[in-house]
């Protein structure tokens, strides 16, 4: 499933966060040690890694049925202070496979930032890098193995006085990718909301925000590049807690789309969720949908919907339960449709599992779930099972 930054309607919802105090906790972990580490290891085996039939498979050159063995470890730094933050985190995985060891690879990550109080301003950066294998069932193209690279990086000012706070924030991002089929892309954004909250009302903030994307090299191949799709968007955000259970925030965004000389309306929106029916159950739920670049050829834009429910209850002390329903659709629009790539496609995923602490640092946790997809190439359809067993521990 393709996932994308879904630009103005997430910063509004950010920005409404920012108000009632979470921004801070989220950045931070929400942690309140200085220094974390931990450590995982996973064993899982998935009926179809291929992400597609067995033309697929044999033009990938990927055996469907395999086991990947993971390890890893991430650490994470933060230093809280009644005027300052600052956090450093990062992470890195090995993949291994029983059968396709062309699909091996070292995943990195880095992410870090810092805020700062000047009078009734909070100032704050954050940036993040990642360098990872783009899984093959989220391959729309028949190449085997990709590398994608992502870099981010976002400057922001809130400022509040009494009840009301604007906040004003500007995110440069990259992604490369080394597949052929794949081009690489940058974007640039800025974002803006005034707004007004209360503990009873919550915040309610008009946001705006624009977005100007480019590609490295042409989109469509032998063709110049077109102009660089342009998105402006005006909307609302709303966050709010209900007592001790319900808590959540909404951003909705109507944007017009400026791509290759056509022009087109659409909504981003965003909504997060979190409802605690019990001390033991809770459930959460996110909503996303938004229109970003296309990374794959003869296409300019990409939008892309997702919908994630997940639910947890805690059996005792030591037992807990979960499962989670992801399910999205993306559909690429503009160059020239070919009869070689997807142009529509559903995914949907359905896992269940269980964690069981030994100790106090140790976890181990047994999963089990079903993944398919439906695209308007038949070729990318699949339905795969898969079964995880993982450990993991922190210090």
């Amino acid at each position: 499933m393709t996932r994308i930054s879904l630009g103005g309607g997430l910063l509004a919802a950010g920005a409404a966060l920012a108000y009632c105090g979470a921004a801070q906790a989220q950045e931070t972990g929400g942690s309140s040690k200085r220094f974390t580490v931990a450590a995982h290891a996973t064993a899982e085996y998935d009926s179809n890694l291929a992400g597609g039939d067995n033309q697929v498979a044999a033009i990938r050159n990927v055996t469907p049925e395999d086991v990947t063995y993971t390890a890893g470890v991430s650490a994470g730094f933060q230093l809280p202070s009644s005027r300052e933050t600052f956090f450093i985190n990062g992470s890195a995985d090995f993949n291994r496979h029983q059968r396709n060891h062309n699909l091996d690879s070292q995943n990195l990550a880095l992410a870090g930032g810092a805020s700062a109080h000047a009078g009734p301003c909070v100032a704050g950066v954050v940036g993040s890098f990642s360098r990872a294998e783009t899984a093959p069932v989220e391959l729309l193209i028949a190449v085997t193995k990709n590398i994608a690279q992502n870099t981010t990086g976002t400057l922001s000012v809130t400022c509040t006085a009494g009840h009301f706070v604007t906040s004003v924030s500007a995110t440069g991002a990259k992604t490369t990718n080394d597949a052929p089929g794949l081009i690489d892309t940058s974007q640039r954004s800025i974002a803006a909301s005034a707004g007004y909250g209360t503990e009873t009302l919550g915040a309610l903030s008009v946001t705006t925000h624009y977005s100007e994307s480019s590609f490295s090299q042409p989109p469509i191949p032998g063709q110049p590049s077109p102009s660089p799709p342009k998105q402006y968007g005006v909307g609302l955000s709303y966050a709010r807690k209900i007592g001790l259970r319900l808590s959540g925030t909404a951003a909705v965004s109507f944007v017009q789309i400026d791509s290759a000389g056509q022009s087109s309306h659409g909504v981003d929106a965003n909504v997060a969720l979190a409802y605690r029916i019990s001390q033991r159950t809770g459930l959460s739920l996110t909503y996303a949908r938004g229109v970003a670049a296309s990374q794959t050829i003869d296409a300019i834009l990409q939008r892309t919907e997702t919908l994630d429910l997940n639910g947890n209850y805690n059996l005792n002390r030591r037992i807990s339960l979960h499962a989670t329903i992801e399910g999205g659709r993306t559909n690429f629009e503009g160059g020239i449709p070919s009869p070689l790539l997807v142009r529509e496609n559903r995914y949907l995923s359905e896992t269940a599992g269980a964690s069981l602490a030994i100790g106090r640092n140790i976890a181990v946790t047994l999963e089990a779930g079903h993944s398919s997809r439906t695209a308007d190439l038949t070729q990318f359809n699949f339905s795969s099972n898969h079964v995880t067993l993982g450990i993991s521990s922190t210090f």
